[in-house]
């Protein structure tokens, strides 16, 4: 016997135009499990972000992957790396998943305010010795622009930025993808 899931999911195939993708069908966590998946690169570390099993984050990917006819992820030895299509629709979707969050905060906030967010991926040494330096300078200039600052990780600096996942990223590399844009900063 099929479970009430994929006799679901059956008549959600048999509803849409195999063309195209109809968002009026779409569950919108999806997009999440797609944006935790893009961000961790692991079916459990995605599972732990959103509070789910790594099944459940399985399934979704499953039923994501049936909705935009692409394979979005191909599991490696050591992650779940993005298609192609999948790297094309992540920063949109990042973008639509905020749009949705701001839209929904009832308090209003510093975030709710900003022009603009800028997503900072720091260095330890830059957070304590640049990144004070940066806010008191953008403060004034800027008042409605809101940083958000992470950790860094130089393995996927590059990814990273070409994703979408942060606007800037400061710290010490040696080397560096063609295509990026540097500077010196001390």
């Amino acid at each position: 016997m099929r479970s009430t899931a994929e006799k679901q999911t059956e008549e959600c195939r048999n509803r849409t135009n195999g063309s195209s993708v109809q968002m009026r069908m779409m569950d919108l966590n999806l997009f999440r499990v797609f944006d935790a998946v893009m961000h961790h690169r692991s079916v459990r570390e995605a599972s732990r972000m959103l509070s789910v099993t790594p099944s459940a984050v399985s399934h979704a990917l499953r039923r994501l992957r049936q909705a935009l006819h692409d394979e979005l992820f191909i599991s490696t030895e050591s992650s779940m790396q993005p298609t192609r299509r999948a790297l094309e629709v992540a920063p949109a979707i990042r973008e639509g998943l905020k749009n949705l969050e701001l839209a929904l905060i009832a308090k209003e906030s510093a975030r709710t305010e900003a022009l603009r967010t800028f997503h900072i991926a720091a260095a330890d040494y830059a957070c304590m010795v640049i990144l004070p330096r940066l806010v008191k300078r953008l403060t004034p200039r800027a008042p409605r622009v809101a940083l958000q600052v992470s950790a860094c990780n130089r393995l996927d600096v590059a990814e990273r930025l070409q994703t979408g996942c942060h606007d800037l990223v400061i710290g010490s590399f040696n080397k560096l993808e063609k295509g990026l844009r540097h500077r010196k900063l001390l």
